[in-house]
């Protein structure tokens, strides 16, 4: 029951070949239309294009809801704080497949990200916690 079906495991792994390849720059640097009236309007389009968005969220609010501090949060940041969570998590894997392929691995393992987690200097304040 816990195995997973090869469809699925392709999908997770497009998924995440695709995450890595995609560029920050294309996404930033769309141009508005400009056939609209206000372009402010446009460049919030442009921010909010779902393909930019991988992590859902509903999930997000979730977890922003676990906190008792916060009493409420805009959309406009549980939106950031889901593109953030998706930078982060592309910043990791790429120095964690560092690793995978220096041992001639295919898939990333724990281990992987244990020695990304003591080169890397960004992600020092994430040691011991794996």
């Amino acid at each position: 029951m816990g195995d997973r079906l090869p469809s699925a495991e392709i999908n997770d792994s497009l998924i995440l070949t695709n995450l890595l390849n995609d560029s920050d720059d294309e996404i930033e640097n769309k141009a508005p239309n400009d056939d609209d009236d206000d372009p402010q309007d446009n460049d919030q389009d442009v921010f909010r294009n779902e393909k930019c968005n991988r992590l859902p969220q509903s999930k997000i609010k979730l977890i922003i809801k676990t906190d008792s501090d916060v009493t409420i949060c805009s959309s406009d940041a549980s939106f950031l704080i889901s593109r953030a969570t998706e930078q982060f998590i592309k910043f990791m894997t790429k120095h964690s497949l560092e690793n995978t392929k220096v041992a001639a691995r295919k898939t990333i393992q724990k281990k992987d990200i244990d020695s990304a987690l003591n080169v890397v200097d960004q992600l020092m304040f994430l040691d011991g916690v794996l």
